[in-house]
């Protein structure tokens, strides 16, 4: 197997295949196929697995397709009132939510006001330094003018 028989017989089926292809008129074939029944045998879905839509779509002329476009029917179409009150209601739903934000970060910030005022009033002393003016210094009371008369 493998022998120089074997590779004469194949270039001899080869060039006979050439020969039997070029004498044949393939359109003449096609033409008398009923490709109604040959699509009919094809796998949609099988095949469009195998395309790539993107690559299509880059062959696309998007210019001359639009222009294909009649905008008039097309804007008929539209249901502008519910396109507005969507859009509208969208808009508005933001805003509650950009408010209620705004809200939720006042209070996180008075929240930890009070709870830092509220740690420095009961959980620390005061920090030392000169007491207020007009406040009378620490230690002995001063001493009463009835205290000094001896009376």
């Amino acid at each position: 197997m493998g022998g120089p028989l074997d590779a004469l017989a194949q270039r001899g089926i080869a060039g006979a295949v050439s020969l039997l292809l070029q004498s044949v008129d393939l359109n003449d074939i096609i033409r008398r196929v009923d490709l109604d029944a040959v699509l009919d045998r094809v796998n949609i879905d099988r095949l469009l697995q195998r395309v790539d839509v993107n690559a299509l779509l880059d062959r696309v002329d998007l210019d001359a397709l639009l222009a294909r476009v009649d905008l008039g029917t097309l804007a008929g179409r539209v249901d502008l009132p519910a396109v507005i009150a969507r859009s509208s209601a969208g808009a508005a739903s933001e805003t509650v939510d950009e408010v209620r934000e705004g809200a939720r970060r006042l209070e996180d910030s008075l929240e930890d006001t009070a709870d830092r005022w509220a740690d420095r009033m009961f959980h620390h002393a005061p920090e030392a330094g000169p007491p207020p003016a007009g406040t009378p210094p620490r230690g002995k009371p001063p001493a009463s003018e009835d205290a000094d008369s001896g009376a």
